[in-house]
């Protein structure tokens, strides 16, 4: 499939640094901060926190930030602590993926920690510990999440944020896997493009393959841990075709090998949270992406 080309050239920067640390979630801090421990005013600063094999992405453009999951439960300090290294004290969007324990796990602590305005979630409803712990928290603060049933764009500073829900007809059942039902989103700024896969699997993938969506990106949250689901997997590597791809896996749960040189094979950078949390920048004076891995 033809490679994505943003209607811009940019140079990329890359920064590889491997923490010594030994702890799963590692250092809290963004190499992108200033002396006040705040980001800058203006720009996209990305974080992929290293909570083992579950999601917590935190992504601030100009000013504001949407958190993309929160892990486990007990990942959701982890959120809490990115966030207030950052001199971050409120959050735009909240969306939750899909109601996976490695996805909502820690989003009732972040719901009860922090001021969130708008919460995004798939459209079912999973009786689960953390899923009820998630809701509860969610009434105890008075907000009421949007069900996502349609495509949207989003703002986020000058961003605009993508967000397309699973088409799927069949209901939820408990027997089923939540991943069909992962939100998938596209961030574009200054025609850079970022793409967050949740956990979508060969089902959701191929529907998303079948979209019509220009899933072509610069950038890549690989789905569901790096696992190969199928050829789909594959073929959403090569319809993709990034510069860039992250994956959040762990030791003990590394990534397939087969997904690794497929986007390896198409010259696409890899970077897996086992070996740190990943960071990520374009800055709004000049087409630059970033990547620091600590």
């Amino acid at each position: 499939m033809k490679r994505f080309k943003t209607n811009i050239l940019f140079s990329i920067l890359l920064i590889f640094t491997i923490s010594f640390l030994t702890s799963c979630t590692g250092s809290h801090n963004s190499p992108y901060t200033d002396g006040s421990g705040n980001l800058p005013a203006s720009g996209v600063y990305g974080a992929i926190l290293n909570t083992g094999k579950s999601d917590a992405i935190i992504l601030t453009v100009d000013g504001e930030t949407m958190v993309i999951d929160a892990g486990e439960t007990e990942n959701g300090d982890d959120v809490l602590a990115h966030l207030k290294s950052c001199g971050i004290d409120n959050i735009k969007y909240f969306l939750i993926t899909h109601f996976d324990n490695d996805h909502v796990g820690g989003a009732a602590a972040v719901v009860s920690g922090t001021s969130v305005k708008n919460v995004i979630i798939p459209d079912y409803v999973r009786d689960s510990k953390n899923y009820n712990s998630f809701m509860n928290a969610l009434n105890a603060k008075n907000i009421e999440p949007l069900t996502l049933k349609n495509d949207i764009n989003i703002s986020l500073g000058n961003a605009v944020i993508s967000l397309y829900p699973s088409k799927r007809t069949e209901p939820y059942t408990k027997d089923e896997d939540d991943n069909a039902f992962s939100i998938v989103s596209i961030a574009e700024y200054n025609g850079v493009r970022l793409l967050f896969a949740g956990d979508a699997e060969s089902e959701r993938i191929e529907e998303l393959l079948n979209s019509g969506i220009e899933l072509g990106c610069d950038f890549i949250k690989v789905p569901h841990h790096g696992k190969k689901d199928g050829n789909e997997s594959l073929e959403l590597a090569e319809a993709v075709s990034a510069k860039y791809a992250v994956i959040t896996d762990s030791g003990g749960e590394p990534a397939s090998e087969k997904v690794l040189k497929a986007y390896k094979d198409l010259g696409t950078e890899v970077f897996e949270t086992k070996n740190g949390a990943v960071y990520f920048k374009i800055d709004d004076n000049g087409p630059e992406v970033i990547i620091a891995e600590t």
